[in-house]
């Protein structure tokens, strides 16, 4: 995908040409990723956008803006942290939901998308029910997305307590799974639900919370 990015001082426009990652690049917590592309003309990094779009949404993030006293982006392109930040005017940083995201770049005008060849997945688990701040009276379904192209051990935890293990294997998009929970090995009480999720190939263990489960 060849990008317009505009000149300054009057000068031809320059190029760039998006080269990674190549398919599905991953990002996985804790890492960055290598965002990669060949340059032509007047290259500016000073004007520069990067944005992600969560694939199938509207949700759009910026990453790399001109209103940043140091552009993040060189020549042969940039890394990423994962951090995103929703309003050019102020740039506070937080973390990118997991999903898929397509890559946006330009100079500060029009974004381009730079295609299903090079979509960036931010690995991680989402749990939706009980979300956090919500409650579950058990028996009841506990519900998580995953998002990934590698294989996560997902471990569901009441408090410490294991009450599911769950292989999932890598994806080309999000997955909504659901498991039906009916108490047992839990006693009568109530319990903080979270999920440890382990990446084993690059080594990475990380927790995500959830809501809260109500064993009566």
């Amino acid at each position: 995908m060849i990008l317009v990015v505009a000149a300054c001082g009057g000068g031809s426009p320059g190029t760039i040409t998006v080269t990674s990652p190549t398919g599905l690049g991953e990002l996985v917590p804790t890492q960055t990723i290598d965002i990669a592309w060949t340059v032509g003309g007047d290259f500016d990094p000073k004007a520069v956008e990067v944005d992600v779009l969560l694939r199938g949404t509207t949700e759009q993030r910026h990453v790399i803006s001109p209103a940043m006293n140091e552009s993040l982006a060189t020549t042969t392109g940039f890394t990423w942290d994962g951090r995103v930040f929703d309003d050019p005017t102020d740039l506070a940083l937080h973390a990118a939901a997991p999903g898929y995201y397509d890559l946006l770049v330009g100079d500060g005008g029009a974004l381009v998308d730079a295609g299903d060849s090079h979509v960036v997945v931010v690995q991680g688990v989402s749990i939706t029910q009980p979300a956090p701040g919500a409650t579950l009276t058990v028996p009841g379904d506990i519900d998580f997305t995953t998002s990934t192209t590698s294989t996560l051990d997902v471990q569901l935890l009441a408090d410490q307590t294991m009450i599911e293990d769950v292989s999932v294997p890598g994806e080309l998009h999000s997955v909504s799974r659901t498991t039906t929970f009916d108490g047992p090995p839990l006693a009568k009480g109530t319990y903080a639900l979270s999920a440890h999720v382990t990446d084993a190939a690059v080594g990475v263990s990380y927790d995500v919370p959830g809501g809260t489960l109500i064993v009566p």
